[in-house]
């Protein structure tokens, strides 16, 4: 199928920008949208962008993953979302997370508490628990695996 001018130059723009980051196709679909083009042709751009090698949302959500992980101190619940949130395939969500193992993520958990718990002022227990709890939540953790690791490091 050729493309038209417009489609050829946000073809253009969108590989120029899938070559620096790593981009999945919701993003760029709307991307591409908001450059003007239909429905139609935006998706004709991503699917030739898919085949040439440009935009894969697996490579993406592997990135995602390792990056929101290492960088953000994120737990599987929140990365998982964000991802949803992203139109990631199940499969390729799952695929992803099983990249980091659980232990990874336990001592991410054990570090993010005691450095969060280091923080508090002097203050009574079951204060600072729920404090540690809800934080640890808002990163995308389990409460039964905050629990276990704030009973482990007896918080």
């Amino acid at each position: 199928m050729e493309f038209t001018v417009e489609q050829q130059r946000a073809y253009d723009r969108a590989a120029a920008l899938c070559a620096r980051v790593e981009t999945c196709a919701a993003d760029l679909l709307k991307k591409l949208k908001a450059w003007k083009l239909t429905h139609d042709e935006a998706v004709a751009v991503t699917d030739r962008l898919e085949s040439d090698g440009f935009l894969d949302d697996e490579r993406f959500a592997s990135a995602y993953v390792k990056d929101k992980f290492r960088f953000n101190g994120w737990g599987k619940r929140k990365i998982m979302y964000m991802l949803r949130s992203k139109r990631i395939a199940p499969d390729i969500l799952e695929r992803a997370l099983a990249e980091i193992e659980d232990g990874a993520f336990a001592e991410k958990l054990r570090k993010l508490l005691l450095e969060k718990a280091r923080r508090f002022k002097d203050q009574d227990p079951f204060r600072k628990r729920g404090r540690l709890i809800r934080f640890a939540l808002s990163r995308g953790f389990d409460l039964d695996e905050v629990n276990a690791m704030l009973a482990e490091l007896e918080l």
